[in-house]
């Protein structure tokens, strides 16, 4: 391909783009990984295409190949929802050991059905904290039927990362979910330990489940809420949360946005209609401490139920370590709440105290019939008011 041509693809497709930041970023990988990891990144378009014409000057002898290169880059799925899949982790080798054992699995292109992984980055090793992290480009690949060839159906970046100290393992990064589950498959069949959480599925097994009206990951959830971030020293606030009731005759999901969410009366009452939550979105605020100065981490994250319990950023947060450590103690508290014994019970305490049920419209009419009538004092009027209220209302006992 020539040179001008690529360049009129790389304006066309940067121009006005959402993701822009992101692309740049991974054009800004793509040359460290060709410039022996030098550091490289692009502040805007400008920058980043005046750096690809002049390496492709350079390079002349092999910038055909270099070309198509880069068209991959600009291919790769790119999306504001950051994914960190979160599983226990556990091995008998030493950080060292492990080290070397993951660099020996990701030393050569990998395969695994559909799906081809390349590491992009020197793997970090961080023996103080016991911590390794891999960053790797993915391709998910299809046949095509007529001809039998295969082509590239998405392709994008996926990070690893290993805590050997907290035994835990969070996957991130890529937004598609198979790339996720694809890349678990293939780590437990090298012998790798890795035991994610099903919310859902485990949620049925909490001791005295069946004592409760409400759902069991409604009062998970409660518990966390109410109680577990508090501990957590969290604030928080709700921002969405999705519900579902596969015995409900009409509407068997919901999905509720807005201000003040635990006060609204649809949230109190699909709660007490005893629909499940599988997905909720939270902002949450943390003082911390480091180097003796106190600061403010605050990040907007969806804790998802479906499958394996996964806590979706809507971009990378400045503060990954708080992030990581964030969503683990997170993972922890909601295992730890399965196997309590006083889960249903605290729950439901949480949900009468702080989420009453909320009035029925029988019962709203009624009290504002209630009122007006104590208003008036002639009785002529109070027999017109009657009357309206039995004439618009004809469904509700007027006592």
């Amino acid at each position: 391909m020539d040179i001008n041509i690529f360049v009129n693809e790389f304006k066309s497709r940067m121009k006005n783009n959402l993701y822009k930041k992101k692309r740049l970023g991974n054009f800004s990988r793509y040359f460290k990984a060709k410039e022996d990891n030098r550091e490289i990144e692009f502040i805007d378009n400008d920058e980043c295409l005046t750096y690809i014409i002049e390496y492709l000057n350079k390079n002349d002898d092999n910038s055909e190949e270099i070309i198509q290169e880069l068209l991959l880059v600009l291919d790769q799925s790119v999306s504001n929802r950051n994914p960190h899949y979160t599983m226990d982790f556990d091995t008998d080798k030493s950080i060292y050991d492990f080290h070397d054992y993951i660099t020996g699995i990701f030393r050569n292109v990998i395969r695994n059905d559909d799906c081809e992984y390349t590491i992009s980055t020197e793997i970090y090793l961080d023996d103080i904290n016991q911590i390794i992290e891999i960053e790797c480009d993915y391709k998910e690949l299809v046949v095509d039927m007529d001809s039998g060839n295969e082509y590239k159906k998405s392709i994008g970046i996926i990070k690893l990362y290993f805590d050997l100290k907290n035994k835990k393992y969070i996957s991130s990064k890529a937004g598609n979910r198979k790339i996720h589950n694809n890349i678990y498959d293939f780590l437990i069949g090298k012998g790798i330990a890795l035991k994610p959480l099903y919310i859902l599925k485990r949620a049925q097994t909490i001791k005295n489940k069946n004592q409760s009206e409400f759902a069991a990951s409604t009062l998970l959830v409660a518990n966390l809420l109410f109680n577990s971030f508090k501990g957590m020293e969290l604030n928080f606030n709700l921002e969405f949360v999705d519900f579902i009731n596969m015995d409900a005759p009409n509407v068997q999901g919901m999905t509720l946005k807005g201000t003040k969410l635990l006060m609204a009366p649809e949230i109190l009452q699909r709660i007490h209609n005893g629909d499940e939550i599988f997905k909720f979105k939270v902002s949450i605020e943390k003082l911390y401490d480091e180097n003796g100065d106190t600061y403010l981490f605050s990040t907007t994250f969806e804790v998802n139920f479906e499958g394996k319990i996964s806590f979706i950023f809507n971009e990378d947060v400045e503060n990954s370590e708080l992030r990581y450590s964030t969503v683990m103690e997170i993972h922890d508290e909601l295992k730890r709440l399965i196997y309590n014994e006083r889960t249903i019970e605290i729950g439901i305490e949480i949900i009468n105290e702080n989420l009453p049920k909320p009035k029925s419209m029988q019962l709203i009419i009624n009290d504002l019939y209630a009122d007006v009538i104590k208003l008036i004092k002639n009785k002529d009027e109070k027999i017109a008011i009657e009357k309206y209220f039995l004439e618009k209302y004809p469904m509700f006992l007027i006592k």
